[in-house]
């Protein structure tokens, strides 16, 4: 449900990662027409080895600015 997917998108997220990958894949979305759009993925390591997907974010286009906004809200979570 929309009410699931706004809890997770919107959870805390724990202090500590030893590292964080971020990487955007284009996908065919419909919104009126058919159009690639990008898709940033943000991937957390635990300490304890193990993975947890952080985020999952729609953007206009794969830049700079994109993936500082990922970011920015990775860390005030």
């Amino acid at each position: 449900t929309i009410e699931e997917v706004y809890k997770f998108v919107n959870r805390p997220l724990d202090k500590r990662y030893i590292a964080i990958f971020l990487d955007g894949l284009f996908f065919y979305l419909r919104r009126g027409n058919v159009d690639k759009e990008p898709v940033i993925f943000a991937l957390g390591i635990k300490e304890t080895g193990e993975y947890e997907v952080l985020g999952v974010y729609l953007t206009v286009k794969e830049s700079h600015n994109s993936y500082k906004e990922v970011l920015e809200d990775l860390y005030s979570r």
